[in-house]
């Protein structure tokens, strides 16, 4: 069909396409009131009697002339262009009817080939507008679309940050009674290869010489820079489970690991 400047690559062209695509939205509106308007007079026209000065048909003519140009100019470039490059589509098509509807009509009027009763004026007339009106509607439609799609993206953020952490003391205390402390080290250091952080892992056995209390803590528990993530402690076993998401592990997922280290950094 063709080009349009839509503005310079890498700089903000987004108010510049919004007010073309509203540019173009009102051109068509103003063509369908014009259509419309224009239709109904000629079929008051047709099919009501009004005594006139002048025929019936030289003034459809007059009347709808105009319009019919304004209206239909865009459909006629188009299928010109389209026929042009060897295509044929809806354009063709309908330049095809409204042309036919209309040059009818006027050789009806002059009664030149065709009778007076061959006037099509309000069919060349509606066919375009209903035609334009279509475009209107698709136009709107994507430009809705088209906003839509860009707020979704002005959601993704400009710029990213990456966590650079100077020390990180990660340990973990246990029991040996309860082995699920080497589970826990590994899925503390999956964590830390996933987060590209690198940061050393201490395993601390929990006995009644190094700690006096304790009872206290549960195995496994998990030390990030001394603060201790939540998990409930089964005194009776000396276990520790840990509830994510309404379900009870007896060592930490990976994503509560996650929301811990992160929260480090807040």
């Amino acid at each position: 069909a063709g080009y349009q400047f839509l503005g310079i690559e890498g700089e903000k062209t987004e108010d510049f396409e919004k007010v073309t695509r509203e540019k173009d939205l009102k051109e068509k509106r103003n063509r369908i009131i014009v259509g419309f308007t224009t239709g109904t007079l000629l079929m008051i026209l047709m099919y009501i009697p009004i005594n006139l000065p002048i025929s019936t048909a030289y003034l459809m003519l007059l009347i709808s002339t105009p319009a019919f140009i304004y209206i239909s100019h865009p459909i006629f470039t188009a299928a010109y262009r389209s026929l042009k490059n060897k295509s044929l589509n809806m354009d063709v098509m309908y330049s095809m009817g409204i042309g036919v509807a209309f040059l009818a009509s006027l050789l009806a009027t002059f009664e030149f080939l065709l009778s007076i009763k061959f006037l099509f004026y309000e069919t060349a007339i509606f066919l375009a507008t209903f035609l334009t009106m279509g475009r209107y509607l698709e136009s709107r439609a994507k430009g809705k679309t088209s906003e839509a799609i860009k707020k979704l993206m002005g959601l993704q953020p400009k710029t990213a940050g990456i966590l650079r952490p100077k020390n990180i003391d990660i340990e973990i205390l246990y029991f040996r009674d309860c082995p699920n402390y080497n589970k826990s080290a590994e899925q503390v250091k999956d964590v830390l290869k996933k987060l590209n952080i690198s940061a050393p892992i201490k395993l601390t056995e929990v006995t009644k010489e190094n700690f006096k209390d304790y009872s206290f803590y549960g195995s496994p528990t998990i030390l990030m820079n001394k603060r201790d993530m939540e998990g409930k402690v089964n005194k009776l076993f000396i276990c520790r489970v840990y509830n994510y998401n309404n379900r009870n592990f007896v060592y930490p997922p990976k994503d509560m690991l996650i929301g811990k280290l992160l929260s480090i950094f807040e």
